[in-house]
């Protein structure tokens, strides 16, 4: 049997991560591996590999999927796959040198994976198997170049932003207070104005940058040039039954107490959206035991479900 490309091992992992994303109760095993044509040991470390694919982000809701394998099914859920993949051109540069350097040089010109590559090399306007001379841009480029200069004159700012926790984007007018960079993400701390509450941006979710005439309040001293990304997240506190100890592995938790059936553990929680997602995965054996009081109240699985219900109707 001839060794598999690594771009058709790609295509596959994509294609069986949407087929199985279908199906939201999961699907078993053992159909996986006989619509894919696999081995259960090779489906099983293709999964574990992706399932990892995002994990060393500071924010762990930015993973593109998640996987959980249980003993005889396993679920996807798809997250960043469910809107544009919004790309800046050195992300893009970085996407054209390492898949070049996975299909080498004696790639299939007509392979999928080789095409994608010929048209994004096209829209950066180079030519896949040249040489490239990076500059790196240590400074930000000219958003942060923008919101610094706002910070210096004391200038409001305004700009559209997508907020991940509820999949939506709003307008927002903020006085800004700081720029900085943290983990290879560019973040702006500031004013919401119309929220009237201090609050941390990621530059990367902001379009429609501008700066306006109107002045801004002096800032407040010592703003921090780093944040805890999991310890600003509001938490709710669950109990659980030990079936879904993926919970732990899955998410950066704490205060984590086990029993001889139940485990009980505190969650941070990125936005309401997310957490209704999960406590839909765990079904009714999932008990919320408290709740911050950032969070909405109410049974939240069960408005989600009526939502997700209301699409069908």
């Amino acid at each position: 049997m001839s060794r598999i490309t690594v771009a058709t091992r790609i295509q596959r992992l994509l294609a069986m991560l949407q087929w199985i994303a279908s199906s939201p109760d999961g699907v078993e095993i053992s159909e996986v591996c006989a619509r894919f044509s696999m081995g259960r040991s090779e489906l099983l470390a293709e999964l574990r590999m992706a399932a990892m694919i995002g994990d060393g982000s500071a924010n762990f809701d930015d993973m593109p999927f998640q996987v959980i394998i249980e003993e005889q099914k396993v679920q996807v859920w798809l997250l960043a796959f469910r809107r544009p993949l919004r790309m800046t051109r050195a992300e893009q540069l970085a996407l054209l040198t390492a898949v070049g350097a996975l299909l080498g040089t004696e790639a299939d010109p007509e392979d999928a994976l080789a095409r994608a590559l010929t048209k994004l090399a096209a829209q950066l306007g180079v030519d896949p198997g040249a040489t490239l001379e990076v500059a790196l841009d240590h400074d930000g480029g000219p958003v942060v170049a923008e919101l610094e200069s706002a910070v210096s004159n004391g200038r409001r700012v305004r700009f559209s932003y997508w907020a991940f926790g509820r999949d939506a984007v709003s307008s927002r007018r903020v006085e800004p207070w700081n720029v900085f960079t943290q983990d290879d993400q560019w973040y702006l701390v500031g004013l919401d104005v119309d929220r009237g509450e201090a609050r941390t941006f990621r530059l990367d979710r902001l379009s429609d940058l501008e700066t306006t005439d109107e002045t801004c309040s002096p800032p407040p001293r010592d703003l921090p040039n780093r944040i805890d990304l999991v310890s600003d997240l509001p938490v709710v506190e669950l109990d659980l039954p030990r079936s879904a100890w993926w919970v732990a592995e899955a998410y950066p938790v704490k205060d984590v107490t086990t029993g001889p059936s139940r485990i009980r553990l505190s969650v941070p929680v990125a936005g309401i959206g997310w957490l209704e997602r999960l406590l839909l995965r765990l079904g009714p054996d999932a008990q919320v035991l408290r709740i911050d009081p950032g969070l909405e109240a109410g049974d939240l699985a069960a408005t989600a479900a009526e939502r997700v219900l209301d699409r069908y109707r």
